[in-house]
C-alpha cells in the first residue's frame, strides 16, 4: 500500500522579540489555513521531491517518529553491510560494494550525529525500532526534520523513494473537531483488467490526520504502536 503521508514532520519558527534575526537565516513556517491547504502542498511537493517543503507540512511529533524510523533503517543498513550484524562474528564480512553504494546515505546518519560509536549499543532486528531506540534516537538527532529531508533526499538518489509515476493522492471528507482533524486519503491507480486489453480504474483509501499548531493546520500521523517481539517460549507467543 502506497504509504505517501507517514513518515514526515516541520519545525515551526520561532515568533517573538528574538524571531527577526532567525527570519534572516531561514524562512519562517507557512501557517495553513485549512487541512485541506496543508495536505495540498505536501502532495505538491511529495510530486517534485522537494522533501524539506513537505516536512514542513508535518508536526514536530511526526518528525521525530519519521526521524527515528529512518534512523534505525539506516542503522541496520550499515551494520548488516559492515558485517556487525551477523551471528557469527568470526565470519562477518564486510560489503565494500554496498557500502560504496551507500555511502552517501551513511554519511547523512554520521552528520546528523548517529554515527557508528554513538549507535553501537542499539539494538536493532528487522529494520524495526522499539521504543528504547526511537527514544535514543530522537535524544542524538538535534533536527529530526533535517535529518528526516537529507534521509529521504538521498534514498531518491539511489532510486529507492517513491515511484515517479506515483498516482497524485486527494483528501476527502475532512472533519473539524477543535484542534484536531481526519480525513481520508484516496489514491486512484489503473490496473490491467485480467484476461482483458482494458484497464480497471481502482483505489485506495487511508486515514489521515491534523492537528493545529500555534495557529495553523499540520499533517499529524497516529503514531504507530512500537511492540517489542515475544521471546522463544514466552507465554504471549505461545498463545498465538
Amino acid at each position: 500500500m502506497i504509504r505517501i503521508l507517514i513518515l514526515c514532520g516541520l519545525s515551526l519558527a520561532v515568533a517573538g522579540a528574538a524571531a527577526q534575526k532567525d527570519k534572516d537565516e531561514k524562512p519562517a513556517a507557512k501557517i495553513y489555513k485549512t487541512p485541506q491547504e496543508c495536505f495540498d502542498d505536501a502532495a505538491a511537493a511529495m510530486v517534485k521531491k522537494d522533501r524539506t517543503a513537505m516536512l514542513a507540512c508535518f508536526t514536530p511529533e511526526a518528525h521525530k517518529q519519521m526521524a527515528a524510523d529512518m534512523a534505525v533503517q539506516g542503522i541496520s543498513m550499515r551494520a548488516e553491510m559492515t558485517g556487525k550484524s551477523a551471528k557469527d562474528k568470526d565470519k562477518a564480512e564486510k560489503d565494500e560494494a554496498l557500502l560504496k553504494k551507500y555511502k552517501q546515505l551513511f554519511d547523512v546518519l554520521d552528520k546528523h550525529g548517529l554515527t557508528e560509536a554513538a549507535t553501537k549499543d542499539l539494538k536493532v532486528k528487522d529494520f524495526r525500532p522499539t521504543k528504547q531506540n526511537r527514544e535514543a534516537v530522537v535524544k542524538l538527532v538535534k533536527d529530526p526534520a533535517a535529518f528526516a529531508a537529507a534521509f529521504l533526499t538521498a534514498l531518491d538518489k539511489f532510486g529507492e523513494g517513491a515511484p515517479r509515476d506515483e498516482p497524485k493522492p486527494t483528501l476527502t471528507g475532512v472533519k473539524i473537531d477543535g484542534d484536531k482533524a481526519s480525513g481520508t486519503v484516496v489514491v486512484k491507480f489503473k490496473v490491467k483488467a485480467k484476461d482483458k486489453d482494458t484497464e480497471d480504474v481502482r483505489e485506495r483509501k487511508q486515514p489521515l490526520t491534523f492537528s493545529k499548531v500555534n495557529g495553523g493546520w499540520l499533517i499529524d500521523p497516529e503514531q504507530d504502536e512500537v511492540k517489542e517481539r515475544p521471546k522463544e517460549g514466552s507465554k504471549e507467543k505461545k498463545d498465538k
